[in-house]
């Protein structure tokens, strides 16, 4: 991974302010810094001659003691954050600036060996060093009366404590140092804004050594005596440009008004944490294999109580081992005689247990007995089985969880969480119930719909098919949405004798048994009025025809005809209307189409008017139609259709079991895999809710070493490896979902009691997924328990798994820093082995691939954070030499963030670095003073370049050194801290199978 380069000025000036020309603490410049400013004027003289004139003037520049006030707006970050309370104390207080000369555009002096004072300080006071002065006063800015003038820094090292930082490496190859006047280094950092004017900006550090657990203000305040009395409101006066604020010097001239008192431009407050940032903790961390004791505990089972007898192997002496959710990799070993305690099964406490659980079962069949309280059987509903065996080996998973004392009592534990949380559970619950209620409500309405309905059809409709013709008239009004071979009802009589009307309301009145008109009609005994239409289908009887029109009366057939409707030729020439006759006609000058209430004629006589012409044209156009048309269209001949089947069809299309279902689906959505459990019709939906809450938070709250037993016994600032225990994290599982089923049943929920509420045991929340495509169903740690196969083992369904049931390992951090930084990355990085001819540790894949995140996390408090990863213990050890696998590196990193500067905590014992200093080599003593450039560290990490940089570069390879010749840019790589990171290879925190550390 390529670290970020960064570029630190110790300077940078912009406009007239290059032009300074005077030294710091000249007292011949007065009040303001001047410049010498030339113009020359070019003009033309009377006689035509061109003249040029230089004027020279000396020009005033704004200096500290015209500044009363500084824009909020400039500043854009300020560390630590404001009333944050956990800073780390071995870090300096900085203030950034979002212009690059912002700290000495207004510094009357120029710079001398690369190295020029800001006109601004910050000072860093606990609340006994100072006192907010009076509110209100003609100041114009807020002041603060320091209490002693020693905790001020030493101003002739101000220069120290301000430099530029640029996000971009301004070398002109890696690793060069640029000395001398920075010519270059100023036209590449231009070039730089020119593209980006974000990438610099200027930075004042405090160099106070903080002290642990303390409150501070921090304050920025004027550099030179200008600024201060400026900024209190007092009268300037004819004082040295570059006269301290507060250190005393030969040139001044007296007393001075107000000395302790100071005006504040920006303030924030904060306070420091315990001592100790994260290289300091993450040093602490020991890498170490696990005690074997972790994770089980011994139970007595000797006596189990209700009549079962106890363990009866001698080898055991009466007691087993109690596990938990994590245990030390490799163990159980093999042939171990507490993992084999049930061999040859069935043990007698098995058979006792088995006898003991089925007796609810023998209640239900009805045995004789003075019935007692049964222990549950774990899963019975989701493995839908209601006794447990012992006459079979116990392969499956129920036998194994339920006759193993191990697998009950951690089963017992998650019933025992449900219940310790059940009021809280019983809530979600019936938070998610609400739409499954209201589908509960319309399928019993619709059930009872069902019923009432079933009977009117069966009474008034099924029992109408004896009659044709009274079905087809009953269900006559639902023909037009009744689908019969394709087509309606409806459509099927357009093309039938049975035409519509006879369906029709009026001609079921028409025919009504005590009608007048049915009393009128010819019926007999023989032709019944409800045999009309199987009469007229079978055609005995015509309807009545079509009425004649008198002869030579124009009507609308004739007319349609006339107007477009094809006819035949014979019938076309009998009518005179022909071509010929049209051309025979006389001309019509004056022919308009008149309306009803305006009729037109023929007019004058003379050459066709354009209207009669198109008139003329469009008979012409339908004559040559008619000519061509040898056949009118001819209505189909209507036929006989099965008027029992169609009764039938509309007889069985508004059935309720067919009509009310169907409504209901349509409005209710059941999933497919309920249909397909349950089948279609109208069925209550049994709902579970979904919890989706770490069970392991409850059971760690029972207690930590039901949880993970004797984890006490992992020692403080130690890094070691666990694997989990699937069987009991399944175990606890299946008893938290067999208690919440029963007592969702005491609350009347509406659910079947085989629902898996509890599938989440780790905490999967803020980490990242082993796949892109991972969802949420797929980060949960068991598969629903109805899906579980009888004959299962018990363990073997860890829902993440893909490596064919293995237990995970997991990372186990017990100490301070993940506490005190609960952001900090953790990873697994694969391993590699050093190039060929080099000797060393196996080093860090270079494959960005090669990384594995957490998978889901757990935290016992105070101080032990669990980690799980996709790797088993054979792949994270890999093997001893450079032809086997190298394994895997843990890493523990500190999140990037905003460049900081400090010093660590105590010092290292390997320092090949700047970023090793630490505070007690550079200012022995209580914390409270300021770092002393006087006083150099006792040994220097690195050789001194020759000649003064001006320039360095943070992410290269260069050197920078502690002496006389160092400037801001030199403190500022010195006291960068780089991000801190650390591998632990899993051989060291892992034993072999033998019980040797690796």
């Amino acid at each position: 991974m390529t670290a970020p380069a960064y570029t630190f000025l110790p300077w940078l000036r912009q406009g007239l302010a290059n032009q300074v020309s005077t030294a710091d603490g000249d007292p011949a410049v007065r009040l303001r810094p001047r410049v010498t400013v030339s113009l020359t004027a070019s003009g033309r003289a009377p006689g035509g001659a061109v003249q040029n004139r230089t004027i020279t003037k000396q020009v005033s520049l704004y200096g500290p003691a015209d500044i009363v006030g500084i824009d909020p707006n400039a500043i854009v970050r300020t560390e630590p954050r404001p009333w944050i309370t956990n800073a780390e104390p071995n870090l300096l207080p900085h203030v950034d600036f979002y212009d690059e000369d912002f700290l000495w555009r207004y510094t009357p002096a120029t710079a001398t060996a690369g190295r020029l004072r800001p006109w601004l300080t910050l000072l860093v006071l606990t609340e006994e060093e100072f006192r907010d002065g009076p509110a209100g006063g003609a100041a114009p800015l807020p002041r603060v009366d320091l209490l002693d003038l020693a905790v001020l820094p030493k101003a002739d090292q101000l220069w120290a404590w301000a430099h530029v930082h640029v996000d971009r490496g301004l070398g002109a190859s890696d690793g060069e140092i640029v000395s001398g006047h920075g010519q270059a280094v100023a036209a590449r950092l231009a070039a730089a804004l020119a593209g980006d004017p974000d990438l610099a900006r200027s930075r004042l550090l405090c160099p106070r050594m903080l002290a642990p657990d303390t409150g501070y203000h921090a304050f920025l305040v004027p550099t030179f005596e200008g600024g201060r009395r400026a900024g209190l409101g007092l009268d300037v006066g004819d004082i040295p440009a570059t006269m301290s604020a507060w250190a005393t010097s030969a040139s001044d001239s007296g007393p001075r008004p107000q000395p302790s008192s100071f005006p504040v431009y920006h303030r924030w407050y904060f306070r420091t944490g315990a001592r100790g940032d994260f290289e300091t903790l993450v040093r602490l961390l020991r890498p170490a294999p696990i005690d074997p004791a972790v994770g089980t505990r011994a139970i007595d089972a000797r006596h189990p109580g209700s009549g079962v007898r106890g363990v009866d192997k001698p080898e055991l002496g009466g007691t087993l081992r109690l596990g938990g959710a994590l245990r030390p990799p490799h163990l159980p070993l093999p042939g171990d005689p507490f993992e084999a305690w049930d061999q040859p099964f069935p043990r007698p406490l098995q058979e006792d247990l088995a006898r003991l659980i089925n007796l609810a079962d023998d209640y239900r069949t009805g045995a004789e007995a003075d019935p007692v309280i049964s222990p549950p059987l774990y899963g019975r509903w989701h493995a839908l089985t209601a006794r447990v065996r012992t006459d079979e080996a116990p392969d499956g998973w129920v036998r194994t969880l339920n006759l193993d004392p191990r697998f009950r009592i951690a089963a017992g534990l998650g019933a025992m969480a449900v219940r310790e949380n059940q009021e809280r559970y019983m809530q979600a619950a019936w938070d998610q119930i609400g739409q499954v209620l209201a589908a509960q409500r319309r399928i019993r309405n619709a059930q009872f719909g069902r019923q009432v309905s079933k009977v009117w059809h069966e009474r008034h409709l099924a029992s109408a098919l004896s009659a044709t013709q009274r079905a087809l008239h009953l269900t006559a009004p639902l023909h037009r949405r009744i689908l019969s071979e394709g087509e309606t009802l409806r459509q099927t009589q357009t093309t039938a004798r049975v035409s519509p009307a006879l369906c029709s309301a009026p001609f079921r009145r028409f025919l009504r048994p005590r009608g007048r008109m049915a009393g009128l009609l010819p019926f007999d005994e023989r032709h019944q009025p409800l045999d009309l239409l199987n009469r007229v289908n079978a055609g005995e009887v015509d309807p009545a025809p079509p009425d004649q029109p008198p002869p030579g009366v124009l009507v609308t057939d004739t007319a349609a005809g006339l107007v477009g409707a094809p006819m035949a030729a014979d019938t076309v020439k009998e009518s005179g209307l022909t071509t010929e006759w049209l051309a025979g006609l006389p001309g019509a000058a004056g022919f308009t189409i008149g309306t009803l209430d305006k009729p037109g004629g023929p007019g004058r006589a003379g050459e066709d008017s354009p209207e009669a012409e198109q008139f003329k044209e469009a008979l012409e156009d339908s004559f040559d139609f008619r000519e061509t048309a040898t056949e009118a269209g001819t209505p189909p001949e209507p036929r006989e259709v099965d008027l029992g089947g169609m009764a039938q069809t509309a007889v069985d299309a508004v059935d309720p079991d067919m009509t009310i279902p169907r409504r209901i689906e349509a409005t209710v959505h059941v999933p497919q895999a309920v249909r397909d459990e349950v089948g279609s019709g109208l069925v209550e939906p049994m709902a579970y809710p979904v919890i989706d809450q770490p069970m392991y938070e409850p059971l760690r709250d029972l207690g930590a070493d039901l949880f993970l037993p004797n984890a006490n016994l992992i020692a403080p600032n130690t890094v070691t490896l666990l694997e989990t225990d699937q069987r009991f994290i399944e175990s606890y599982l299946v008893g938290a979902n067999h208690e919440f089923a029963r007592e969702l049943l005491w609350r009347e929920y509406p659910t079947d009691q085989r629902g898996s509420t509890f599938r989440q045991f780790w905490d999967v929340r803020g980490t990242s997924a082993a796949a892109p495509g991972d969802t949420r169903e797929a980060l949960r740690d068991i598969p629903p328990l109805h899906e579980w196969a009888a004959t299962s083992a018990l363990g073997s369904h860890d829902h993440r798994d893909t490596g064919g049931g293995r237990d995970e390992l997991v990372l186990v951090i017990r100490g301070e820093l993940l506490k005190r930084y609960p952001n900090a990355v953790v990873y697994a990085h694969r391993a590699r082995w050093p190039a060929p001819g080099q000797s060393g540790p196996r080093q860090l894949s270079s494959d960005p691939s090669a990384v594995r995140t957490p998978r889901y996390a757990a935290k016992i408090d105070p101080d032990i954070t669990i980690l799980g990863f996709d790797l088993t213990a054979e792949e994270a050890i890999g093997g001893d030499d450079a032809d086997a696998d190298p394994g895997w590196y843990f890493v523990i990193k500190e999140r990037p963030g905003e460049p900081r500067f400090g010093l660590d905590t105590e010092p290292s014992p390997r320092r090949e670095v700047w970023n090793d200093l630490s505070w007690p080599e550079v200012r022995p003593g209580p914390a409270g003073g300021y770092l002393d450039l006087s006083t150099a560290p006792a040994s220097l990490p690195l050789t001194p370049p020759a000649g003064p940089p001006d320039l360095v570069q943070h992410g290269e390879d260069v050197h920078v050194a502690w002496g006389p010749a160092m400037t801001a840019a030199d403190l500022a790589y010195i006291l960068f801290q780089a991000p801190v990171l650390v591998g632990v290879h899993a051989a060291q925190m892992l034993h072999t199978t033998s019980g040797e550390s690796t």
